[in-house]
């Protein structure tokens, strides 16, 4: 199971915490259309796959599983691993000193690698999403990949797609 770590260099006052996240490309087809399953939050206009972060003990397969359920409201059976993705992104962290609220004490840098799973729909309904994002729409591929708010989510979905198409699903 990946594990969080951390690393600190106090000379330039930064951290760094790897941190991981699970997710899939849920995939179905519908009259000979093949769809996907995206999430949409209107604040930022963010189109994106389910994912999120694990419980304690959680393993990536069952965090995708559980986070996809949770966030379009689908059951979902694996088909199979999909790749992984990394990004870093980075906070600034205030807090107090002599009593005084300072900016930008120190500099939190996030290196996060995202485990993608191939999905497909095992029943559930989308109303029963969570309220992390305001809708879940299943969408034809062609146009998923176009929506879809960031690059490497892109890229995951033409891999599930062209494994998806390749073993000539009919659920």
């Amino acid at each position: 199971m990946p594990r969080l770590s951390t690393r600190s260099n106090t000379l330039d006052n930064k951290k760094t915490i790897y941190i991981w996240s699970a997710g899939g490309v849920i995939m179905r087809t519908r009259h000979d259309i093949y769809e996907a399953l995206l999430c949409h939050r209107k604040v930022g206009a963010l189109w994106a796959l389910p994912k999120g972060t694990p419980t304690k003990h959680e393993s990536p397969i069952y965090t995708a599983i559980r986070e996809a359920r949770e966030e379009t409201g689908i059951n979902v059976k694996v088909i199979q691993k999909l790749c992984t993705t990394n990004y870093t992104f980075s906070r600034l962290i205030c807090g107090r000193q002599r009593n005084k609220i300072v900016k930008n004490i120190r500099t939190i840098i996030y290196k996060k690698t995202v485990y993608w799973f191939l999905m497909r729909d095992n029943g559930g309904n989308i109303e029963n999403h969570d309220d992390e994002f305001d809708k879940v729409n299943w969408i034809s591929y062609f146009e998923a990949k176009n929506l879809l708010t960031h690059k490497n989510e892109s890229k995951v979905l033409e891999k599930a797609f062209s494994i998806y198409v390749g073993n000539s699903p009919k659920y």
